[in-house]
């Protein structure tokens, strides 16, 4: 076996400590405030939504389109506060530090609407820029005001063209794949 390099261990110092005070900061700051409640309950209604007005003729299809926005936007979170692009001060459980509840349910319920209701390319392209604009102008800045999002090296018009151009790219994706399973049941 090949031997550890000697810094490897000083990083796993690091990161027990960094666990251990980011563990203490949430029970300290986060749990039970305003911000966990409202990290908790408005996925929850996002949820309540998608219930309420998916098409069931659609749902795998639609499901697809939505794990490739609910998986990238986990992927990006990771990699944005890797390198402290942006943060969050509250999160809903105390070893994460990603918002979990907007990359699982917010996010990818609100592109999976515009994809089961916007049919035509036209009506797509307008429910997409409706939503980005929703997200990256309003909830994001409001995500900020209320000291859940904190950037560092981001703007919310970097956030708007990732919304516009994942969405364009998980919908030729999504069409892509359940043509190729059509025609395989042909």
């Amino acid at each position: 076996m090949l031997p550890i390099p000697s810094g490897f261990e000083t990083i796993m110092q690091i990161k027990v400590h960094l666990g251990e005070a980011r563990t203490q900061y949430w029970y300290s700051n986060a749990l039970f405030s305003f911000q966990w409640w409202f990290s908790v309950f408005v996925p929850l209604g996002f949820v309540w939504i998608w219930i309420k007005l998916y098409k069931r003729s659609q749902l795998v299809e639609t499901v697809l389109y939505g794990l490739l926005w609910a998986t990238t936007a986990s992927y990006l979170d990771f990699v944005g506060t890797s390198f402290l692009l942006w943060e969050y001060p509250y999160t809903i459980l105390p070893y994460s530090n990603k918002d979990l509840s907007a990359n699982l349910t917010s996010i990818p319920i609100a592109f999976m609407l515009v994809y089961q209701y916007c049919s035509t390319i036209k009506s797509f392209t307008g429910g997409t820029v409706a939503i980005a604009i929703f997200f990256a102008f309003v909830m994001e800045p409001f995500l900020v005001w209320l000291g859940l999002y904190k950037l560092y090296h981001w703007t919310f018009c970097f956030s708007f063209i990732l919304y516009i151009v994942f969405s364009f790219v998980f919908r030729w994706l999504t069409k892509k794949i359940i043509a190729a399973q059509l025609k395989q049941e042909k």
